[in-house]
């Protein structure tokens, strides 16, 4: 099912959520990092704007649990 996007869906923010456990897993994993990364790009294709769009790394999530 391929449903349109329409201005009551852009009118929301689009969250990305990237998330890599460790500093080895973003060694070892960078193709998997820049897709996420890449998402930013696809929202922005589709239609959401800069101000729209949040990108929240794991970075904060691995800092909060310690």
């Amino acid at each position: 099912m391929n449903t349109p996007i329409t201005e009551q869906h852009l009118s929301k923010t689009a969250y990305v959520y990237v998330r890599q456990s460790t500093l080895a897993q973003v060694r070892h994993h960078q193709e998997s990092t820049e897709r996420q990364y890449a998402l930013r790009e696809k929202a922005l294709e589709l239609g959401w704007r800069n101000r729209r769009f949040r990108l929240w790394t794991g970075i904060w999530a691995s800092r909060e649990r310690r």
